[in-house]
């Protein structure tokens, strides 16, 4: 499975929840799973056999703060919200929102970028990377986590079709959203990311 943003928190779970995934690739994923963004912060993102997972509230107490883009644009950063969303957790809250990746049956492919303004993927994927190493899967499989310095939550901007000079934000209902990182750092991510994929479904698709 490849799933990208609530994509790549959705497909680290399914790796963890069904045996017969046996290859994962998480792009600008999260390892916690958070509740929903588009309703009611208070209400789940994702379900199993009808019973709602455990899960981060979505929105914190941190406020977006303004980017300026390229071309007179004002963005909005994102990722106070979830920083401090889960500095206000409980470390058995956080615990029991961390999907179980160690449970993979395959290799996990994590890709993110170091200036991810909207959510902080490198750190949100760290919680997994901790989760493999230490349950010994990251020495049974060839895991691995991504971080580009001078990207964001756009290292998959050639997958899109995306100009990198128009990748550091993007347009969410009338609002720009800041992306991060730099139309270089961006399009060096998007190519090596690219190479990378291909790497990985050449040597474990079956």
């Amino acid at each position: 499975v490849n799933g990208l943003s609530r994509g790549g928190e959705l497909a680290l779970l399914l790796g963890a929840t069904f045996p017969e995934v046996t290859g994962v690739i998480a792009e600008v994923p999260s390892g916690v799973l958070w509740g929903s963004c588009c309703s009611s912060a208070n209400s789940p993102a994702w379900t199993y056999m009808g019973a709602p997972l455990p899960y981060i509230t979505a929105v914190g107490t941190g406020m977006a703060y303004p980017v300026s883009e390229p071309g007179g644009i004002t963005a909005y950063a994102d990722v106070p919200e979830f920083t401090s969303a889960l500095a206000a957790s409980t470390p058995e809250q956080i615990t029991a929102a961390t999907t179980q990746v160690q449970k993979t049956n395959g290799p996990i492919l994590m890709i993110a970028g170091f200036d991810d303004q909207l959510w902080g993927a490198c750190d949100l994927s760290q919680y997994s990377v901790d989760l493999l190493v230490s349950s010994g899967h990251a020495g049974k499989y060839p895991d691995s986590l991504l971080c580009y310095p001078a990207a964001g939550h756009n290292v998959t901007a050639f997958a899109l079709d995306w100009p990198t000079t128009e990748s550091m934000y993007f347009d969410e209902s009338g609002q720009y959203v800041a992306a991060g990182g730099t139309p270089q750092g961006i399009a060096h991510a998007a190519r090596d990311a690219d190479t990378a994929k291909r790497a990985f479904f050449g040597a474990n698709l079956r």
